[in-house]
């Protein structure tokens, strides 16, 4: 896990961006939309099922309290929430 890096973010946030998206690893990315705002997701599936679950905006939230996020996430699912 690990592909982004905070610095690459804050690049983000300064420069035009095309709508995209990145992965930081195990299903956490990042959609950063044309107006330059980047949003925290997880990519998950339940039943077969392909679901996405918002974390919230950076910088609001950084990079390390969105992997913690996600940690957190992925136990209450594996528990069955």
């Amino acid at each position: 896990m690990g592909k982004l890096y905070d610095k690459q973010l804050r690049n983000m946030l300064n420069k035009p961006q095309e709508p995209d998206e990145y992965s930081d690893g195990n299903g956490l990315g990042v959609a950063v939309s044309a107006g330059g705002k980047i949003r925290w997701q997880y990519r998950y599936k339940v039943a077969g099922k392909n679901k996405r679950f918002g974390f919230g905006n950076y910088p609001e939230l950084s990079l390390q309290k969105a992997r913690d996020k996600l940690k957190q996430f992925r136990e209450w699912l594996a528990e069955g929430y």
